[in-house]
């Protein structure tokens, strides 16, 4: 592809971003553009360069506290979940491969879920951190669980390891429901951890969630070389002298951090991760060395759209957020399918 093209398609998505994001701020405040602008000014900078009256510094309090911090998680969470099923897509060459699919979601969401019997639940900052440690913990044992069941005769398939992954989230969403059953004060967190949500952001959540979707994009682009041989298949890019087995695993942890740290922070978000990297390379191709930073741009545009739908379509009542992400992905998960079947009966035809 073009690299102009390229640059062009992707300052498009970043300029999209900032609209999405300044209609997310706008809508549902209550206030006029300019006090709205006012108010966010009058949050980020504490000393009072603005004259406002005693309401508008309220509101700018709950702008700041709330509003933002959501968007920002939104924005993070978005990135994380894409860029995670754009690894998983090219390590398994699958194109049905996301954090949901192959157990990542529900393992995080799992060991996040048993932090709520700990003492420390009720200091906020330490319990992110060790929620989030919880939540890639238990996506490590999710994805490790299904790699024994998919793995035959030394050999993964990566369908299997769908399949297994599917068994996975289904066994471990049960336990979380299981587990806030015993918890009866906590019993609204089911939908949260079930179907996600954003409502609860916090900075907190915000720091402990872009730390490792950060650095794992970072990794992302450092090893896209390396996914970019994965795609050739295993004995090829063995071949051509990556360490295969070693560069998986690594990968595979890189993605399940990502999507554990979202899951820890918002719950189980559907999709998210199976559509996003799709639109990258009908857009650009498939070198993931421009998929993966367009899927982390999109990723966030596509999420903070979804909230942003999720608090406002029926407001003052707040709907969870793969409400709208299974409305969005599942069309678009079943054009994948027939598609793929297509593909398939198009080669044996030949």
């Amino acid at each position: 592809m073009n690299p102009h093209k390229f640059n062009i398609v992707f300052l498009f998505f970043c300029l999209m971003l900032i609209a999405v994001c300044t209609a997310s701020i706008l809508i549902g405040t209550g206030l006029s553009v300019p006090d709205s602008i006012r108010s966010i000014g009058k949050s980020l900078f504490t000393i009072n360069m603005f004259s406002e009256a005693s309401s508008l510094s309220e509101r700018a309090g709950d702008i700041m506290n709330t509003r933002l911090a959501r968007i920002v998680l939104a924005m993070i969470g978005g990135a994380g979940l894409a860029v995670s099923g754009a690894i998983l897509q090219s390590l398994l060459r699958n194109s049905l491969a996301d954090p949901y699919f192959i157990g990542v979601s529900a393992g995080a969401s799992f060991g996040s879920a048993l932090m709520f019997f700990l003492p420390i639940v009720g200091i906020t900052f330490v319990f992110q951190g060790v929620s989030v440690l919880a939540a890639f913990l238990g996506a490590l044992g999710a994805v490790f669980a299904a790699l024994v069941l998919a793995r035959s005769r030394h050999r993964l398939e990566s369908t299997h390891l769908i399949l297994a992954g599917i068994a996975i989230s289904t066994f471990l969403t049960a336990m979380v429901s299981g587990l806030m059953i015993l918890r009866p004060n906590q019993y609204q967190l089911i939908v949260f951890w079930t179907l996600g949500s954003f409502a609860d952001a916090t900075w907190e959540k915000v720091l402990w969630t872009l730390g490792p979707v950060s650095a794992g994009i970072v990794l992302a682009l450092v090893f896209a070389r390396d996914l970019n041989l994965m795609l050739l298949g295993e004995e090829k890019a063995q071949s051509l002298g990556l360490p295969v087995e070693k560069r998986k695993k690594m990968l595979l942890a890189v993605s399940a951090l990502m999507a554990a740290s979202v899951v820890a922070s918002a719950g189980i978000i559907v999709f998210a991760g199976l559509i996003i990297p799709h639109i990258a390379r009908l857009l650009i191709g498939s070198d993931n060395r421009k998929v993966i930073p367009l899927s982390a741009v999109l990723g966030a545009v596509f999420l903070l759209a979804a909230d942003t739908l999720a608090r406002n379509l029926f407001a003052p009542d707040q709907i969870p957020i793969s409400i709208i992400t299974a409305l969005a992905g599942a069309p678009f998960f079943i054009f994948l399918l027939v598609r793929k079947k297509n593909d398939r009966t198009r080669k044996d035809h030949l």
